[in-house]
């Protein structure tokens, strides 16, 4: 006897897991950055803010329990704040990371891309086509609906 299941029945399990699995990936997303994501609230759903700004507070109140006190005693001499000892603790988003996007359906003329040599390059960006670019050039367009990530 094998596994029968219609079309109609797959389907639904499909959209299930998709669904699913696009709830789990943004979750981690806020986990792994709660800290960067919280001082960019227009950026999230209200939901989002809630779920990443709980989950910071517990980060904190976990370190607070187990390393910020002792890094506080093992350097009294530098008087850092537990903000700053936080914001160097926990991970923030790599701006240098090649991300896939797409461009909207107007074109996008003079986009500067300054590189690391001290050398600047204007490009073109052609409505609807793909291209392969470091996030920290295309995050303003990204803000304004211009672009999609693939």
């Amino acid at each position: 006897m094998g596994f029968y299941c219609d079309k109609h029945e797959l389907f639904g399990v499909g959209q299930w897991f998709i669904a699913t699995e696009s709830y789990v990936s943004n979750c981690q997303k806020l986990e792994d950055y709660s800290l960067a994501y919280v001082h960019e609230q227009e950026k999230l759903s209200t939901e989002e803010y809630v779920y990443a700004q709980t989950y910071l507070n517990n980060v904190k109140a976990h370190l607070r329990k187990s390393v910020l006190n002792e890094l506080k005693s093992e350097q009294t001499n530098i008087s850092l704040s537990e903000q700053t000892l936080l914001n160097q603790l926990l991970p923030k988003p790599n701006s240098d990371e090649f991300v896939f996007f797409q461009n909207g359906t107007q074109d996008v003329n003079g986009l500067l891309l300054d590189s690391a040599r001290n050398r600047s390059e204007i490009i073109d960006l052609k409505s609807t086509e793909q291209y392969l670019m470091q996030f920290k050039h295309i995050d303003k367009l990204l803000e304004q609906h211009q672009i999609q990530l693939i």
